[in-house]
């Protein structure tokens, strides 16, 4: 009976050293993802400040364009336009000044709350980029297609495709006969 009793004792020390062990490498594991989690989460904040000063800074770039452009338009006696470049230039330059300024966690916070504030200008605002921006893709392809050596539109003409499957008999497609003059009466009509 002890040899029983010593086997079990030791079965269980095995498997509670197998749970103990198992357990301390799920809390290992479990620690590296949250370090990864944050040192991706940090990366992504960097690179969101980065973007977005770079991204004020061309703002601001247009917007010193804008203005000098106002400037010509103004001295061409142009008013009225010079009038609206200057005013898109100053909009721009705010723009550029906030995206340079603002950090990454704080442009997000901005971006959220406009988002709860008004979120059917911004599903407006969504489906017009989303129309846009498949107006570019249908844009691009059509010059893809058309740069094709044999497409129909590089010939000039519209050629529609229409495949013909193994299985397709004269039935399916039946062969009708051209008329020739003969087939015709003398006031033009078929007999």
């Amino acid at each position: 009976m002890t040899n029983v009793a010593d086997e079990r004792q030791q079965h269980e020390g095995v498997r509670e050293h197998a749970a103990s062990t198992a357990q301390g490498a799920a809390a290992a594991a479990q620690d590296k993802a949250v370090q990864l989690r944050s040192r991706s989460a940090d990366q992504v904040r960097q690179q969101l400040d980065t973007r977005t000063t770079d991204a004020g800074r061309q703002a601001r770039n247009v917007a010193q364009a804008l203005r000098q452009s106002g400037e010509n338009l103004r001295g061409q006696g142009n008013s009225q336009a010079a009038g609206f470049t200057e005013g898109a230039a100053g909009t721009i330059e705010r723009l550029g000044d906030y995206l340079e300024r603002v950090d990454g966690d704080e442009l997000l916070r901005d971006v959220e709350q406009f988002a709860r504030r008004r979120p059917w200008l911004l599903a407006g605002i969504s489906a017009v980029v989303g129309m846009a921006g498949s107006r570019m893709l249908k844009a691009s392809s059509e010059r893809r297609y058309d740069s094709q050596p044999g497409s129909a539109s590089a010939r000039g003409a519209y050629e529609p495709y229409e495949p013909i499957t193994r299985y397709e008999t004269a039935v399916d497609r039946p062969v009708v006969p051209e008329s020739t003059p003969a087939d015709f009466g003398a006031a033009g009509e078929r007999p």
